[in-house]
């Protein structure tokens, strides 16, 4: 067990796992591998690298603790300061015999001192001890919480019509992306109530923007809103966020005396020209033979709203030059070839919207904060502690000095051994 946490709190393996993460990672980005932070190679990156940062963090954890407890000082490193001190300090022959001098010089460095008769330990930042093991304790969490979000997460885009309503099911979403321990969908009610075309707010304009209404399955209110950019509307670990809009159609299609219901959602390009991208749509008879084929687009020569509906009889192609078109506004039908009709029930404009169900997020901020917190204090407040022993050897009666915890301040360490040395009445220390 030992040998299996010193081979993973290694720091060598951080960091081949870490740049293998990172690669797979961007790997997957360019590639746009669907799916691939829930996969079972991300799942183990993850888990070993989530091992080997809680491994390094206990390590700091019992380090810091040891830190923490001012006074407690074990004979073994008493014996190592007398064998093998940092610095001798020759005492003047008419200076201490004692170590409480010391420990004035290290009281009026800001440290806090615990002394005896010969041996003085001063303690300074010690609450600093705790800033690298909450680092890497925050990271591993962190590791951890990311990799189950994206194993219980889902995510997908939903377009719904202006005044219409669509429940939280998987058959709702044009494209929807579910981790393999998502428990399931809602079941939720999203209904777009109105679309205000130019939406202002604390004098910034948004441009269209939906207001979005969410009741639950047994019809309680869950939440309500405009939603626009940096303005998600959140219900329990769900946050929904505006995507894009366009245009909506309702329309009727009769054929061969059966009459169906169908919803087109019609997108603008994204080349910022206001054009409807068309859509495809082909109509079946009753033996399930092509009976039209339709291309139906947006009537930018009309007034009014209209639809502009080029059509070509069986599989024929309606973007072809011998293909017929006409315009139906609101509420009047076309007659297609095959004995088809279309009519136009509605025409109005749809909110496409990303809806996220997500309980991971907020750990994640917090899990964020927290390491960055826990890094401050590690860098910006460094324990450091000094101690100072009496011994009369030899050469005479001197103080044996050792400080740690100053790796980052070699000028603080300086201040502790010149105040020390004015302390002894020496000139000047010895460093073994």
């Amino acid at each position: 067990m030992r040998r299996l946490l010193r081979s993973l709190r290694s720091r060598r393996l951080a960091v081949w796992l870490l740049g293998a993460l990172v690669g797979y990672a961007a790997v997957a980005a360019a590639l746009d591998v669907r799916e691939a932070f829930s996969a079972p190679p991300f799942v183990v990156l993850a888990a070993l690298v989530a091992m080997s940062t809680a491994a390094c963090a206990w390590e700091r954890s019992a380090r810091a603790v040891s830190m923490l407890r001012v006074g407690v000082v074990t004979q073994r490193q008493v014996d190592h300061l007398r064998e093998h001190p940092a610095t001798v300090i020759p005492l003047a022959e008419e200076g201490p015999r004692d170590v409480s001098a010391a420990a004035g010089a290290l009281r009026s460095l800001g440290f806090r001192v615990t002394a005896g008769e010969r041996m003085a330990e001063g303690r300074r930042h010690r609450w600093g001890a705790l800033g690298s093991p909450l680092f890497h304790w925050s990271l591993a969490l962190l590791i951890v919480v990311i990799a189950l979000g994206q194993l219980t997460r889902a995510e997908g885009l939903i377009g719904i019509a202006t005044g219409d309503t669509k429940s939280d099911v998987r058959e709702a979403y044009g494209v929807l992306e579910a981790g393999p321990l998502h428990g399931g969908l809602s079941g939720a009610s999203i209904t777009v109530d109105r679309m205000e075309a130019e939406y202002t707010r604390n004098g910034i304009e948004y441009g269209p923007t939906p207001y979005v209404r969410v009741v639950s399955a047994t019809g309680d209110p869950l939440a309500e809103g405009f939603v626009h950019t940096n303005a998600p509307l959140r219900y329990g670990s769900t946050v929904i966020h505006m995507n894009g809009y366009g245009l909506a159609a309702k329309v009727r299609l009769d054929v061969d005396g059966t009459s169906s219901a169908e919803e087109i959602l019609l997108d603008y390009a994204d080349d910022d020209s206001g054009r409807i991208v068309p859509r495809d749509l082909a109509v079946l008879d009753a033996s399930g033979q092509p009976a039209v084929s339709l291309l139906i687009d947006a009537d930018a020569s009309s007034r009014t709203p209209a639809l502009l509906v080029r059509y070509a009889e069986g599989a024929g192609d309606p973007r072809s030059s011998g293909a017929m078109e006409a315009s139906i506004a609101e509420g009047e039908s076309v007659a297609l070839p095959g004995g088809v009709s279309l009519t136009a029930d509605r025409l109005t404009s749809y909110a496409r919207l990303a809806v996220v169900d997500d309980w991971s997020v907020p750990f994640i901020y917090a899990l964020f904060l927290t390491g960055v917190m826990g890094l401050a204090a590690a860098i910006l407040t460094p324990p450091s502690t000094a101690r100072v022993l009496f011994v009369e050897g030899d050469g005479g009666p001197a103080w044996h000095v050792v400080v740690t915890g100053w790796r980052r301040q070699s000028g603080a360490s300086e201040s502790v051994h010149a105040a020390l040395e004015a302390a002894a009445g020496a000139n000047g220390g010895e460093r073994p």
